[in-house]
Protein backbone atom coordinates (compact mmCIF):
# COMPACT_ATOMS: atom_id res chain seq x y z
CA UNK A 1 0.00 0.00 0.00
CA UNK A 2 2.74 2.35 0.45
CA UNK A 3 4.05 1.60 -2.70
CA UNK A 4 1.01 2.68 -4.08
CA UNK A 5 1.15 6.02 -2.18
CA UNK A 6 4.74 7.06 -3.18
CA UNK A 7 3.54 6.16 -6.71
CA UNK A 8 0.64 8.99 -6.36
CA UNK A 9 2.77 11.44 -5.06
CA UNK A 10 5.99 11.16 -7.62
CA UNK A 11 3.23 11.31 -10.44
CA UNK A 12 1.62 14.49 -8.36
CA UNK A 13 4.97 15.91 -8.33
CA UNK A 14 5.78 15.06 -11.88
CA UNK A 15 2.60 16.54 -13.30
CA UNK A 16 2.79 19.68 -11.13
CA UNK A 17 6.70 20.46 -12.45
CA UNK A 18 5.30 19.49 -15.73
CA UNK A 19 2.52 22.29 -16.01
CA UNK A 20 4.87 24.57 -14.63
CA UNK A 21 7.20 23.95 -17.49
CA UNK A 22 4.66 24.66 -19.70
CA UNK A 23 3.46 27.24 -18.57
CA UNK A 24 6.79 29.25 -18.32
CA UNK A 25 7.25 28.38 -22.01
CA UNK A 26 3.46 29.38 -23.11
CA UNK A 27 4.43 33.07 -22.05
CA UNK A 28 7.56 33.00 -24.35
CA UNK A 29 4.93 32.86 -26.94
CA UNK A 30 2.80 35.58 -27.75
CA UNK A 31 -0.93 36.08 -28.37
CA UNK A 32 -1.74 32.06 -28.42
CA UNK A 33 0.59 31.87 -25.62
CA UNK A 34 -0.65 33.83 -23.28
CA UNK A 35 -4.28 32.84 -24.57
CA UNK A 36 -3.41 29.27 -23.71
CA UNK A 37 -2.03 30.11 -20.49
CA UNK A 38 -5.46 32.27 -19.52
CA UNK A 39 -7.31 29.01 -20.80
CA UNK A 40 -5.04 26.28 -18.80
CA UNK A 41 -5.08 28.10 -15.53
CA UNK A 42 -8.20 30.56 -15.37
CA UNK A 43 -10.80 28.34 -17.36
CA UNK A 44 -10.10 25.34 -16.87
CA UNK A 45 -7.67 24.86 -13.69
CA UNK A 46 -9.44 27.26 -11.37
CA UNK A 47 -12.57 26.98 -12.70
CA UNK A 48 -13.08 23.43 -12.84
CA UNK A 49 -11.53 23.23 -9.12
CA UNK A 50 -14.77 25.49 -8.50
CA UNK A 51 -17.13 23.42 -9.81
CA UNK A 52 -15.83 20.33 -8.16
CA UNK A 53 -15.91 21.89 -4.85
CA UNK A 54 -18.97 23.53 -5.24
CA UNK A 55 -20.59 20.10 -6.93
CA UNK A 56 -18.86 17.52 -4.44
CA UNK A 57 -19.91 19.69 -1.54
CA UNK A 58 -23.27 19.90 -2.35
CA UNK A 59 -23.03 16.11 -2.53
CA UNK A 60 -21.62 15.55 0.95
CA UNK A 61 -24.81 18.26 1.88
CA UNK A 62 -27.27 15.55 0.62
CA UNK A 63 -25.19 12.70 1.83
CA UNK A 64 -24.43 14.42 5.50
CA UNK A 65 -28.38 14.96 5.57
CA UNK A 66 -29.30 11.45 4.25
CA UNK A 67 -27.21 10.25 7.36
CA UNK A 68 -28.79 12.35 9.45
CA UNK A 69 -32.24 11.86 8.89
CA UNK A 70 -31.95 8.00 8.14
CA UNK A 71 -30.39 8.00 11.45
CA UNK A 72 -27.63 5.95 9.89
CA UNK A 73 -24.88 8.32 11.01
CA UNK A 74 -22.77 7.09 13.68
CA UNK A 75 -22.69 10.01 15.70
CA UNK A 76 -25.59 12.42 14.83
CA UNK A 77 -24.62 15.15 16.96
CA UNK A 78 -21.41 15.61 15.98
CA UNK A 79 -22.08 15.56 12.06
CA UNK A 80 -24.28 18.34 12.44
CA UNK A 81 -22.42 20.48 13.63
CA UNK A 82 -19.08 19.15 11.48
CA UNK A 83 -20.87 19.28 8.56
CA UNK A 84 -21.99 23.21 7.91
CA UNK A 85 -18.38 24.01 8.96
CA UNK A 86 -17.14 21.72 5.96
CA UNK A 87 -19.75 23.00 4.01
CA UNK A 88 -19.67 26.69 4.53
CA UNK A 89 -15.24 26.46 4.00
CA UNK A 90 -16.16 23.96 0.62
CA UNK A 91 -18.84 25.36 -0.75
CA UNK A 92 -17.33 29.05 -0.42
CA UNK A 93 -14.32 27.99 -1.50
CA UNK A 94 -16.03 26.66 -4.63
CA UNK A 95 -17.89 30.11 -5.18
CA UNK A 96 -14.66 31.80 -4.84
CA UNK A 97 -12.75 29.98 -7.44
CA UNK A 98 -16.26 30.58 -9.57
CA UNK A 99 -16.59 34.19 -9.33
CA UNK A 100 -14.94 34.99 -12.96
CA UNK A 101 -16.33 31.58 -14.75
CA UNK A 102 -19.07 34.09 -16.75
CA UNK A 103 -16.73 36.51 -17.88
CA UNK A 104 -13.81 33.71 -18.75
CA UNK A 105 -15.97 31.48 -21.07
CA UNK A 106 -17.35 34.61 -22.63
CA UNK A 107 -14.11 35.37 -23.79
CA UNK A 108 -12.78 31.89 -24.96
CA UNK A 109 -15.93 32.38 -27.14
CA UNK A 110 -14.50 35.56 -28.36
CA UNK A 111 -11.09 34.67 -28.98
CA UNK A 112 -12.42 31.74 -31.28
CA UNK A 113 -14.60 34.10 -33.34
CA UNK A 114 -11.58 36.64 -33.27
CA UNK A 115 -13.19 39.17 -31.20
CA UNK A 116 -10.32 40.82 -29.25
CA UNK A 117 -10.01 44.51 -28.20
CA UNK A 118 -6.93 45.89 -29.81
CA UNK A 119 -5.71 49.58 -29.61
CA UNK A 120 -2.62 51.90 -29.09
CA UNK A 121 -2.25 53.62 -25.87
CA UNK A 122 0.18 55.50 -24.19
CA UNK A 123 1.19 53.90 -20.86
CA UNK A 124 2.52 56.97 -18.33
CA UNK A 125 3.16 54.48 -15.46
CA UNK A 126 4.26 51.03 -15.26
CA UNK A 127 5.07 49.48 -12.14
CA UNK A 128 5.83 45.58 -11.08
CA UNK A 129 4.28 44.25 -7.53
CA UNK A 130 6.04 41.10 -6.46
CA UNK A 131 3.34 38.78 -5.32
CA UNK A 132 3.70 35.55 -3.57
CA UNK A 133 5.19 33.54 -6.63
CA UNK A 134 5.37 35.73 -9.46
CA UNK A 135 5.01 39.41 -10.12
CA UNK A 136 2.51 41.59 -11.40
CA UNK A 137 2.67 44.03 -14.15
CA UNK A 138 0.46 47.29 -13.58
CA UNK A 139 -0.22 49.78 -16.56
CA UNK A 140 -1.44 52.96 -16.23
CA UNK A 141 -2.79 54.67 -19.83
CA UNK A 142 -2.99 58.42 -20.29
CA UNK A 143 -6.66 58.12 -19.86
CA UNK A 144 -6.70 56.74 -16.58
CA UNK A 145 -7.21 53.35 -17.12
CA UNK A 146 -5.51 50.61 -15.08
CA UNK A 147 -4.64 47.04 -16.30
CA UNK A 148 -3.12 44.10 -13.56
CA UNK A 149 -1.66 41.75 -15.24
CA UNK A 150 -0.04 38.33 -13.81
CA UNK A 151 1.53 37.14 -17.18
CA UNK A 152 5.11 37.50 -18.34
CA UNK A 153 6.69 37.13 -21.62
CA UNK A 154 8.05 38.85 -24.67
CA UNK A 155 7.20 42.50 -23.69
CA UNK A 156 5.43 42.52 -20.55
CA UNK A 157 7.96 43.55 -18.51
CA UNK A 158 10.31 45.86 -21.18
CA UNK A 159 8.09 48.81 -20.88
CA UNK A 160 9.20 52.31 -20.78
CA UNK A 161 6.67 55.40 -19.67
CA UNK A 162 5.39 57.99 -21.76
CA UNK A 163 6.19 55.43 -24.69
CA UNK A 164 2.84 54.44 -27.03
CA UNK A 165 2.36 50.49 -27.16
CA UNK A 166 -0.34 48.41 -29.39
CA UNK A 167 -1.92 46.17 -26.79
CA UNK A 168 -4.39 43.04 -27.73
CA UNK A 169 -7.02 42.57 -24.54
CA UNK A 170 -9.63 39.73 -23.95
CA UNK A 171 -13.28 42.40 -23.56
CA UNK A 172 -14.22 40.34 -20.93
CA UNK A 173 -11.68 39.62 -18.21
CA UNK A 174 -9.12 42.15 -19.66
CA UNK A 175 -6.45 39.68 -19.95
CA UNK A 176 -3.41 41.18 -22.45
CA UNK A 177 -2.62 39.01 -24.63
CA UNK A 178 0.32 40.74 -26.42
CA UNK A 179 2.16 44.19 -26.11
CA UNK A 180 4.30 45.94 -28.80
CA UNK A 181 5.53 48.81 -28.69
CA UNK A 182 4.47 51.45 -31.94
CA UNK A 183 8.01 52.72 -33.63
Amino acid sequence: MANKEERWEIEGFILFVLMIVISVLLSKVEGKGQFLKFLFLDVLFINLTGVFMLVSGLALLGLGLYLIFSKKAADPKKLTWVLPLFLLLWIGLGIGLLQDIRDNLLDVGNYIVGNIAEEEVVIVKFKRIPAHNNTLYEYTFSDGRQLVEKYSGKGFAAIQEGATYRIRYLPRSQKLLNIHRVD
